[in-house]
């Protein structure tokens, strides 16, 4: 996403981009993502069949992350699409609209998907859409571990090697 495209949609989600580097000793937003998607429980459930499905997501929202310190006294925290990445210094600048616009591959408003945390990266929530609910995960722990190292390609090459020659032998 270009950095204008990038404004205009965090714009339209009543967020203001604002200017500064993001340290690079922050989680990696791919890392929050994981998190997200990725086996934890959720600390609020908005089922999907819910009549004002975005304001309830927007709303449970804004209720954790200022509970929580995600958003600090300024109204400020980091923000990642889980596509395009990476982490984007915002501001609430206006009415949250964050679930109607930030939905992944053309999803239904409401239907929300990213992740946001703390610019001191201490604490993460992320939003995202199953089957019949949308979950919103908090998580201080997780995220402050590294994140797995990368597999030995290398060693996973040779257990499939190994694994054809026995086939073959029979």
């Amino acid at each position: 996403m270009s950095e204008m495209k990038g404004r205009e949609l965090f714009g339209h989600c009543g967020l203001e981009v604002v200017e500064g580097q993001v340290p690079a000793t922050l989680p990696a937003a791919r890392q929050a993502v994981g998190i997200t998607f990725g086996g934890t429980d959720p600390a609020v459930v908005v089922p999907l069949a819910a009549t004002d499905l975005s304001d309830r997501v927007d709303e449970a929202w804004l209720r954790l992350a200022r509970e929580h310190d995600v958003v600090d006294g300024a109204g400020r925290f980091l923000i990642a699409t889980p596509m395009d990445g990476p982490w984007v210094p915002v501001r609430l600048g206006g009415e949250v609209r964050l679930a109607e616009n930030l939905t992944g591959n053309h999803g239904k408003p409401g239907h929300a998907e990213f992740v946001t945390m703390a610019l001191d990266g201490s604490v993460m929530c992320g939003v995202t859409t199953e089957d019949e609910e949308v979950w919103l995960v908090l998580d201080r722990d997780r995220i402050q571990q590294p994140p797995p190292p990368p597999p030995d390609m290398e060693a996973a090459r040779a257990a499939t090697r190994r694994l054809r020659e026995r086939r073959s032998r029979g």
